[in-house]
């Protein structure tokens, strides 16, 4: 492991607002880079409630990183914000977000140029790379069962059902509008060999498309007692299937199952533990075999949200703190196997509770830039550090 620490430059304003951009699975730069779309907030240390209003806008680094409010949301949290992300094929003036209207959670298309809006009837997940198909879940449910990854607002339709047969994964359209259930929890019972006992709640959440968009997996969770707000008290397996709900298989089960990141439509960074098999660290993990190889040796201590950089040279992770509050920044050459820290950040929220502040760094388009959310300034605030001079070596 080597220091290699890198300025940093926080892009969101000095004002009483909290800013941040959400999940690390996500792009923020629009196609030229010189926006970078975030969400902002008048409090920062609850979950957000069902009245709780999120504004949503950009960032202009070419005029002296000025935010400009463009709209707002009621489906939120702190974890992945709305869902916010560029319209894949649109990237340069439509954003498409997550919202609650007249009763239902949606997805809300919004055009920059003009203001205009589509809503359609379902909330989004993932979408693929045409901007058209959409994989997605029960938001109401997650929110029930894991605090800080669902909505607040709506109750569960299927309540405190244990595996409901109408509830699961969704394929929805975002074009006609269209979304019809493709595998259902009751479905899930019926795969694999580590299963989910009577007495436990299932849900999927974390629904992620391989590249090209022709098939995605899921974490199947489950739990009994209630809601799992923390890191714990639940467990956890993963299935990949094709888009419309064939091809199922389960890649991953009796591990401890966290962050994951594809590298190819086939292979994926995870992080996994199990000591009963002696896995613990991140894994290249094959979707459909399960194959899986060590990344990374024992440079990485702990749990963290893993990022390839888009021409998938480099690993980029954040860590939870291990002895304290602080979170360090790795860029891992996956040719060389050289580990550099290229940041430590203090998080001034309590990292039990889901209103915490992961750093979630992600990557620019064309792997030179990152940008990460913290606290360490005393609020949240949303900040880039230019990697050019390490990963262009």
């Amino acid at each position: 492991m080597e220091n290699c620490l890198l300025p940093v430059q926080r892009i969101t304003p000095d004002d009483d607002f909290h800013y941040f951009f959400g999940y690390y699975d996500k792009c923020p730069w629009n196609c030229d880079e010189r926006l970078i779309i975030a969400q902002r907030s008048t409090f920062m240390d609850r979950d957000p409630g069902a009245s709780d209003v999120l504004q949503i806008g950009v960032i202009d680094t070419a005029n002296k990183c000025r935010f400009t409010p463009i709209t707002s949301t009621r489906a939120w949290n702190w974890q992945q914000g709305c869902m916010l992300r560029w319209l894949p094929g649109k990237e340069n003036d439509t954003i498409v977000f997550n919202d609650r209207r007249d009763g239902r959670f949606v997805t809300v298309i919004h055009s920059l140029t003009t203001g205009a809006e589509d809503v359609i009837g379902f909330a989004s997940y993932d979408i693929a790379p045409k901007g058209r198909d959409v994989v997605t879940g029960n938001f109401a449910r997650v929110h029930a069962s894991r605090p800080g990854y669902g909505y607040a607002g709506l109750a569960d339709p299927f309540g405190d059902g244990r595996a409901p047969a109408k509830d699961g994964i969704y394929l929805g359209n975002l074009a006609t509008g269209d979304k019809r259930l493709i595998f259902s929890l009751a479905d899930a019972l019926t795969v694999g060999k580590v299963r989910p006992g009577p007495e436990a709640k299932t849900w999927f959440n974390h629904f992620t498309l391989a590249p090209a968009g022709q098939r995605f997996v899921v974490l199947h969770r489950w739990a009994s007692g209630g809601p799992k707000a923390g890191h714990t008290g639940f467990l956890s397996r993963m299935l990949s299937m094709d888009c419309v709900g064939n091809d199922v298989t389960v890649p991953i089960e009796d591990a401890k199952i966290s962050h994951f990141t594809f590298f190819d439509d086939t292979r994926l960074a995870v992080w996994l533990e199990a000591p009963q098999r002696d896995i613990y660290g991140y894994y290249l993990v094959d979707i459909i075999t399960g194959d899986m190889q060590k990344i990374g040796g024992d440079n990485f201590l702990s749990d963290g949200h893993c990022n390839y950089s888009p021409d998938r040279r480099w690993l980029l992770t954040d860590r939870y703190p291990v002895e304290n509050s602080t979170q360090p920044l790795f860029l891992y050459e996956l040719s060389s196997g050289r580990c550099r820290q290229i940041g430590a950040f203090t998080s001034i929220t309590d990292m039990n509770t889901s209103s915490r502040c992961d750093l979630h760094s992600r990557w620019n388009r064309n792997s030179s830039k990152i940008c990460f959310d913290s606290t360490h300034e005393g609020r949240r605030a949303i900040y880039v550090i230019d990697a050019s001079q390490i990963v262009s070596g």
